[in-house]
């Protein structure tokens, strides 16, 4: 299965400014992992 090269991502611009926003899909180093999260709850 391929990776995606984007993702969305909600920025935190400063108090009550949070903003989705697309974003390049990182590149784990070494001794890291790249997690895909399917479901997330506040």
């Amino acid at each position: 299965m391929s990776r995606p090269h984007t993702m969305r991502a909600i920025v935190c611009y400063g108090p009550e400014d949070y903003r989705l926003e697309e974003r390049p899909v990182p590149q784990p180093g070494p001794g890291e992992v790249l997690v895909r999260v399917k479901l997330a709850g506040i």
